[in-house]
């Protein structure tokens, strides 16, 4: 048996899928407030499936493959930074953060379509 690069990360996200679910069961015993469980496990559940479509990245067509994973990948990570806010009831700015994944999202679909090349000159 072989533990490469690939084997890890799909094994990562299929973890990742099953801390989803767990943290999704907790926040349904708890009626008091919000503690942003539920957003963290959305946010937990988006980097899982950014794994696996990083591990299928050579079976899938590339939008799934790049822009799929990528763009889950960035809203993983917002909803995972959103979750402790929630948690401690800081405030923050829902504008802001559409934004920042409005322009992190733009920024892929245009390296994607317009295919743009980093040229380096030494």
């Amino acid at each position: 048996m072989r533990l490469d690069s690939p084997t890890l990360i799909f094994s990562i996200g299929i973890l990742s899928l099953l801390m989803a679910f767990i943290t999704w069961t907790f926040q349904g015993a708890i009626a008091e407030r919000n503690y942003g469980l539920k957003t963290w496990s959305v946010g937990i559940s988006c980097v899982g499936m950014s794994l696996i479509l990083n591990f299928l990245r050579g079976e899938l067509h590339p939008i799934f493959g790049i822009l799929g994973a990528n763009a889950s990948l960035m809203a993983g990570g917002t909803l995972g930074l959103i979750a402790p806010a929630i948690f401690y009831q800081a405030k923050f700015s829902k504008s802001i953060v559409v934004m920042a994944l409005s322009v992190g999202s733009s920024s892929l679909l245009a390296y994607y379509f317009l295919d743009f090349r980093l040229r380096l000159q030494w």
